[in-house]
């Protein structure tokens, strides 16, 4: 009886936490600790749009939300945060050509 409890416990805390960490505010690479080749803490959530590609139980790669492929988490993180960074940049272009005319 005690390892059920124990294992309820743990799943809500589970799914607490996962709510948690949707809520959150996007975060850096450098406050996820993803900059400057430093591995990603165990655990550390996927980009926004990003799934896990299983193959019999076992980690193949990631998939992001348009088409992209990366082998590992920081991979991800570093092409969603350069797709980001792209995005950036041609609304500041746009912005500025709308401006100037």
């Amino acid at each position: 009886a005690a390892a059920s409890s124990t294992a309820a416990s743990s799943a809500a805390s589970f799914s607490a936490s996962s709510a948690a960490a949707h809520n959150q505010p996007q975060q850096t690479a450098q406050q996820r600790g993803a900059g400057g080749g430093t591995p990603l803490q165990a655990g550390a959530p996927l980009p926004p749009g990003w799934t896990k590609v299983m193959d019999f139980g076992k980690v193949k790669g990631y998939r992001g939300p348009r088409g992209e492929r990366a082998g590992t988490k920081q991979e991800a993180w570093r092409r969603h945060d350069a797709a980001a960074w792209a995005a950036e940049e041609a609304a500041a272009a746009e912005a500025a050509a709308a401006e100037a005319a």
